[in-house]
């Protein structure tokens, strides 16, 4: 073999090395929110429970949490058109000063800005975050 050809197989060999000793990372996806999705009330069908509509064409994914720490908060997936209550019923949700919805595309959940996902304490800004 010459000279040249056992440099380019040296870099070959050292090409596939690296590629398998550093595999690819994938960048988080982050999308924008869909509260304009959601429309929130009481359903009477439903025990008077505070209750989310989802009145977009696909599928999205509700997290909720108490303006107040009181052990409110959960999260759903609601199907385009449809509805699903909290469990939570006006004085519920009073009494802990509010809950606030954060609405992602399905597949996404809520995260705070400082990338911690919304779970236990309310935010006024937020993003969405592949899964």
């Amino acid at each position: 073999m010459n000279q040249s050809k056992i440099v380019l197989l040296a870099f070959l060999f050292f090409g596939v090395a690296v590629s398998i000793s550093h595999p690819k990372v994938h960048a988080q996806q982050y999308t924008q929110p869909v509260a304009y999705c959601i429309s929130d009330y009481y359903d009477p069908g439903m025990y008077n429970w505070l209750s989310y509509r989802n009145n977009c064409g696909t599928t999205v994914h509700v997290q909720f949490v108490s303006n107040r720490p009181s052990g409110i908060s959960g999260s759903m997936d609601i199907n385009p058109g449809g509805h699903e209550g909290t469990g939570y019923t006006a004085t519920a949700v009073n009494a802990a000063g509010g809950v606030r919805r954060y609405a992602c595309p399905a597949g996404y959940l809520a995260f705070d800005l400082a990338g911690k996902m919304i779970m236990n304490t309310a935010v006024d800004q937020y993003s969405c975050k592949q899964q």
